[in-house]
């Protein structure tokens, strides 16, 4: 860790994690059934439950996704 940033791989990406990153607790309402399936994908693929960080990822690679496609279109 240097400065207090610390760099993680996942899924096939390097982040920079922030070790003074605020984070945001939310509530969502998703199908009962995506859910179920969603977890028991989870729990198969890494072992254990870390479905935060998977959504995390998710939301964070739609993020640069859209503002890669913003930006294209500029």
């Amino acid at each position: 860790m240097l400065f207090g940033r610390e760099n993680v791989y996942k899924g096939g990406h390097l982040y920079q994690k922030d070790s003074n990153m605020k984070t945001v607790k939310t509530t969502i309402n998703i199908n009962e059934d995506l859910w179920r399936r969603f977890s028991i994908l989870v729990i198969q693929e890494r072992g254990y439950r870390k479905k935060n960080e998977i959504i995390e990822e998710l939301i964070r690679d739609y993020v640069e996704k859209a503002s890669k496609r913003r930006s294209e279109k500029l």
